[in-house]
Formats: structure tokens, C-alpha cells, sequence
């Protein structure tokens, strides 16, 4: 695959920054997912992969979890795998979709349990969700 610009953002942000969340925003179809895709099967022993477009239902784990813990159960029984702890990347895809995975993401970031990348593109974000980005989050 050819090495995009945004791979050594990734790097980065994988080596100095363990306690923040990532978020890939643009048009639709440049490749926000695939180059998340490959980042993750190079740096981690498990992807788990959620679309917010695409699998509805997965909106509801947000919803109603009350704890990280009970989230990312929930997370591996709806996509029917396991979470190796410290060795898996959630990809959540289309955050726009889904508000209550946004502000998730903050718990799941200090619970250290995975690291996080959102992706999203900018025809379904709002620009006042981008400025108010939780905390413990980093754009790109």
C-alpha cells in the first residue's frame, strides 16, 4: 500500500499519546478507513470495527451502557469476538451517527482497556461537535 502522509500522524499519535482518542475527518471515500484498517494490522493483535451508518444497532451499546466495562462487552458480543486489553484498536466509524459514542469515547480512553479511532466525514459532521470535541481527543 502506498505510505500517505497521515501514516506518520498515526505513529505518532500511537507512540506519545496512549490517553487520547483519534479522529480521522474528511470527504467521503479518501480513505480515512483503510488507512485506519492498516494501521491497526500493523500495530495491534486485534481491530474491532464498528460503523455507525452501516450497523445501526450498534448505537444502542452506547445508549445504555453504564460502565466501560459493560460497553465493551457489549461491543464483543455484537460483533462477536473478543478484546485483547491493551492490544486492541476500536475503529469506530461514522461517529457522526451516533452522539453517545462521542462522548463514550473519553471512558474508554481513560480506562486504557483499548486505544480509540473515530473516523467521520464532514458531510454528516456538525462543525460545532469538531470545536467541542471531548477531552482527551486529538484531531487529524
Amino acid at each position: 500500500m502506498l505510505r500517505r502522509k497521515i501514516t506518520s500522524q498515526l505513529e505518532n499519535w500511537y507512540k506519545t499519546s496512549p490517553q487520547t482518542a483519534l479522529c480521522i475527518f474528511g470527504a467521503r471515500q479518501v480513505g480515512k478507513t483503510t488507512v485506519a484498517q492498516a494501521f491497526a494490522r500493523q500495530n495491534f493483535q486485534k481491530m474491532v470495527e464498528l460503523n455507525f451508518l452501516l450497523e445501526p444497532g450498534a448505537a444502542r451499546i452506547f445508549k445504555t451502557a453504564e460502565s466501560c466495562t459493560q460497553l465493551l462487552e457489549r461491543i464483543s458480543l455484537f460483533k462477536d469476538t473478543s478484546i485483547v486489553p491493551g492490544n486492541t484498536l476500536l475503529l469506530l466509524e461514522e461517529i457522526q451517527e451516533c452522539p453517545a459514542a462521542r462522548t463514550a469515547v473519553k471512558g474508554l480512553v481513560l480506562d486504557g482497556t483499548v486505544r480509540v479511532i473515530e473516523t467521520g466525514s464532514l458531510l454528516g459532521v456538525r462543525i460545532s461537535e469538531i470545536k467541542s470535541h471531548p477531552v482527551g481527543s486529538k484531531n487529524i
